[in-house]
Order: structure tokens, then C-alpha cells, then sequence
């Protein structure tokens, strides 16, 4: 098999580089047609380009994640050369574009029609999770038989040789944005609460402007703030840590994901708490694999901190079952195999499988 990944979509994101080489580990050849040119026009003229040059060596054209505003150029693209179009949506326009502050109603409307409109043109869309197939089912109306659930997933170059930190201080790391999926709130809280206890440092990395007000109001808790850096650097940080962060939102989306921090930690076998919801219980097991606390609850998100803390056999055990977890389920070769099963039928004959392993149900 041949894909053309197709797009100015971002080749640092984790999503898009693990499917580059999730599908490389199957064997699929991937070719490129990217252009990020901040003239739209030149932009598109430039990939049309890339693609008449590209097609004959193509079977599909996979949009990369999050590129719904190229589908129609995709669409037109595959129905003159006659090759399948695949959208990896992995989010909701709509959502996402509702989780801004102040967006207006039209700007909401604007992000439903995107997506509505992303999800018709594509003959097969992709996205990270059952429960997000479940809510883009609702959402645009799209058969289910044409959506497909993709785990995340983590780069394997993301795993940290050696084994974890012992010397403290207690090192506690979260990397990502302020969007309300994160709950960087509850995680400022908890480390407030942590901050009669010495030793404790909660590291907070994607900063900028708006983290000004939290580390003014959290100025005497153990809260380190740094500013966004490369992948390379946050992997550094991680394989540095003793525990890891997940989301603790209180948002519709939080149920729905499970963030590329939490695929990063168990990928680098690093010991992860993160919120207790549908989306995580196919894969990750309260007390065995993970260390799960309810939503938006900075006192369970504390406690859960200091019992990780205390108990360095218990972060051992959890921070091994992870990775083996992810080893069966998430890692590169097996999301290429995923993708593999659901990308054939389109250019030959084969079975879709499970994205995920089956349900584990709720733990406590």
C-alpha cells in the first residue's frame, strides 16, 4: 500500500508523527504533499502541485490530523485521479472552536458546518477514540461503518532507557495547554494542597500568556511553570520524573480522550494519574496500570499524589504494567496495524479490527 499524507498539518504534533511511523512499521510506503505557506493560495496552488506529481505513486490520500479546511481540495484532488480520500479529523471544529472564550454563536455554527462538511467528503474518517466516534456520529450524522477509532499512541523514540528517578526532590510533571479538557486548574489546587510538604515540585510545561495569573495565584505552591519547548526537551523533562499528568477537565471532552501526555508517560514508563473516565477504561486499570481520581477533585488528584509518592514498588508496578500496555495495544506497530486493516478495504478486501481492547469498565 501507498499513501500520500496531504496537508499543512503540524508534522511535530504526536498524532501525525505516529502515524507516519505507524505505517511505515506495517510496511505502507508514505510519500508527502505539505506545504505551510501562510498564503492560502500559494499554499494550495503549491500542494496541487506536489500532488499531480506525487499521484501516480499514491493508492490514497490521507488528510492529515485535524485538516478539515484541505478536504475539499483533497476531495477534488481524489476524485480526478480516482484515489481514496481519508480524513484523520481527530477533532471536533465545533468543539473546539466552543471551548474558546467568548466565541460567538456564528464562529460555533461556522465550526458544525466544518465538520458536517470535513466528514461528508472523506470516504473514511479517523479519530482517537470510540466514545469521539460515538459523539461525531451524533454530531454530523456520518454512518458509523465510515468512522474508525485510532488510538493516539507515542512516538517509540518517546521511551526514556533506564530506570525512574529516585533521588528527590518528588518530581511531578504535566506538559500541555490551558484548554479546559487539561484541568490545570484542579492540578494548581492539588499542588496548593501540597504545599505544606517538602520535596513535592509539580512541573507545568506548555506556559505563556496565560499562565500569568496562576503562577501569581499560586505563587506559594510548589509549581514550577516553564514555557512550551521542543518534543525533545519535554521527553528530557519526562524521562526525569517520578510521576505524570494526565487531564482532569470537568468538559464533555475529557470523557472522550485520552491525551498524548498519558500515551507518552506509559510509552516512557513513567507512572501516570489521570482522570477517571469512559475514554481511559479500555485501556488503563485503576491500582494496576494507572492511578485514576475523579474529574476536577484537586483533593483526590493530592492524595493520589502523595500515595504514589510514598510508595516507590507501587509507581514500579504501575509504571511496568503501562508500558507493557502500551506495548500490546498503542505502540507504533500496532497502531500501523490498525490502520492497515481499516485502510485496505478501500483499495482491496480485509477486516477491521477493535482500535482498542475491550471495555474495562469503571474502576474506583
Amino acid at each position: 500500500m501507498r499513501v500520500c499524507l496531504f496537508g499543512g498539518y503540524d508534522r511535530d504534533h504526536s498524532r501525525n508523527r505516529v502515524i507516519r511511523r505507524a505505517l511505515e512499521s506495517v510496511s505502507v510506503e508514505v510519500s508527502e504533499c505539505y506545504d505551510r505557506a501562510s498564503n492560502r493560495v500559494l499554499r494550495a496552488s503549491r500542494l496541487v502541485g506536489q500532488f499531480r506529481r506525487a499521484q501516480k505513486s499514491a493508492d490514497l490520500i490521507l488528510v492529515g490530523a485535524s485538516g478539515h479546511m484541505y478536504m475539499p481540495m483533497a476531495w477534488l484532488l481524489g476524485r480526478i485521479y480516482r484515489r481514496p480520500v481519508v480524513l484523520d479529523a481527530f477533532v471536533s471544529y465545533y468543539e473546539v472552536w466552543c471551548e474558546e472564550p467568548g466565541t460567538s454563536l456564528v464562529k460555533r455554527w461556522a465550526g458544525l458546518a466544518v465538520d458536517w462538511i470535513a466528514t461528508r467528503l472523506a470516504d473514511l474518517v479517523l479519530i482517537d477514540t470510540k466514545e469521539h466516534v460515538d459523539y461525531l456520529i451524533r454530531l454530523t450524522g456520518t454512518a458509523r461503518e465510515r468512522i474508525h477509532a485510532v488510538p493516539v499512541g507515542s512516538d517509540a523514540s518517546v521511551q526514556v532507557p533506564g530506570s525512574l528517578p529516585q533521588v528527590p526532590p518528588f518530581r511531578v510533571l504535566f506538559a500541555g495547554s490551558f484548554l479546559p479538557l487539561h484541568g490545570v486548574g484542579t492540578i494548581c489546587e492539588a499542588a496548593r494542597l501540597l504545599r505544606g510538604e517538602s520535596g513535592i515540585v509539580i512541573e507545568i510545561i506548555g506556559c505563556g500568556e496565560a499562565s500569568k495569573q496562576l503562577e501569581q495565584d499560586y505563587a506559594d505552591a510548589h509549581i514550577q511553570f516553564r514555557n512550551r519547548m521542543s518534543y525533545t526537551e519535554y521527553v528530557a523533562h519526562l524521562g526525569q520524573s517520578h510521576l505524570a499528568l494526565g487531564a482532569f477537565g470537568t468538559t464533555p471532552k475529557t470523557e472522550r480522550v485520552i491525551p498524548c501526555k498519558v500515551y507518552d508517560a506509559m510509552a516512557a514508563g513513567v507512572p501516570v494519574i489521570t482522570a477517571n473516565v469512559p475514554a481511559v477504561w479500555g485501556l488503563l486499570r485503576h491500582g494496576e496500570n494507572a492511578w485514576l481520581v475523579p474529574p476536577g477533585n484537586a483533593e483526590a488528584l493530592a492524595e493520589a499524589i502523595r500515595t504514589l509518592r510514598r510508595d516507590a514498588t507501587l509507581r514500579a508496578r504501575l509504571a511496568g504494567e503501562a508500558q507493557a500496555a502500551f506495548r500490546r495495544h498503542c505502540a507504533p506497530q500496532r497502531v500501523g496495524e490498525i490502520l492497515l486493516a481499516i485502510l485496505e478495504p478501500l483499495i482491496g478486501t480485509s477486516q477491521v479490527p477493535d482500535a482498542i481492547p475491550p471495555s474495562c469498565g469503571p474502576e474506583s
